[in-house]
């Protein structure tokens, strides 16, 4: 059995989503309980410092439970945590059995397998390290984790716009995108629920967006201001004696 854990955005989940295939395609269960899983996969997120150390907590998390039986459970670590530690950075985690990069997730089944049998994977520094260039098309097998009323469908990944305030080079590769084919093929092969699902939300959208746009009103929003002053009234009485002056 296999407890699959993902982390960052709806990119990764999609990943995740192809990892658990390649895990039923190699006879594995999928579970949500740590006393049931053999394996433990998590994908993991970099993009930002809290992502990063998100990772770090959960990676260190399931370690009690591996020590719990170290023989018989595994420990398998991919994503963009993976693509941005250094060698030395991972040796900090000795009880996780393979690391796993984005171009080797298609691959989580058949890796949990030679793991069972006495494999070992050596970490990504070992390894000649390149960006990444895989991206999943319609013929991938894939499980659906998200509520049967949606579904997610990655269209691209990675960037071409080195920023230097931006990982996502670096860390999910290049720019590579789906043929308009692909995706049209990947969106047929969801479950019907899905695409009524889709359009509705559209449609309910849609007359959302009238009340969405009204116009920005200062004084109201100075009013819930705190620090500001309310705008002063004039006394009802000041006005008659004036009048009465007059």
């Amino acid at each position: 059995m296999v407890k699959p854990t993902s982390l960052g955005c709806a990119k990764n989940f999609v990943d995740t989503e192809v990892a658990t295939a390649s895990f039923l395609c190699e006879g594995f269960g999928l579970t949500d309980s740590d006393s049931d899983a053999e394996i433990q996969f998590i994908n993991t997120c970099a993009f930002l410092e809290e992502a990063r150390t998100e990772a770090a907590e959960t990676i260190r998390a399931v370690r009690r439970w591996k020590m719990r039986a170290p023989e018989k459970r595994r420990v398998i670590v991919a994503g963009c945590f993976v693509e941005w530690a250094e060698q030395s950075e991972l040796a900090e985690f000795p009880w996780v059995d393979a690391w796993l990069r984005i171009d080797e997730i298609a691959d989580a089944g058949r890796v949990a397998r030679k793991l069972l049998e006495g494999g070992k994977f050596p970490a990504p520094g070992g390894r000649k390290k390149t960006r990444p260039r895989w991206i999943y098309s319609h013929e991938t097998p894939r499980v659906q984790l998200t509520p049967a009323h949606y579904a997610y469908l990655k269209i691209a990944d990675g960037c071409d716009n080195c920023c230097t305030y931006c990982r996502i080079p670096s860390i999910r590769g290049s720019l590579r995108s789906r043929t308009v084919g692909d995706v049209v093929a990947d969106r047929r092969r969801l479950p019907q629920r899905n695409r009524r699902r889709k359009q509705s939300m559209r449609r309910s959208h849609r007359k959302r967006l009238p009340q969405r746009n009204r116009r920005w009103n200062p004084l109201r929003w100075r009013r819930k201001r705190k620090w500001t002053r309310p705008i002063p009234r004039r006394n009802p009485a000041d006005r008659r004696r004036k009048s009465s002056h007059s």
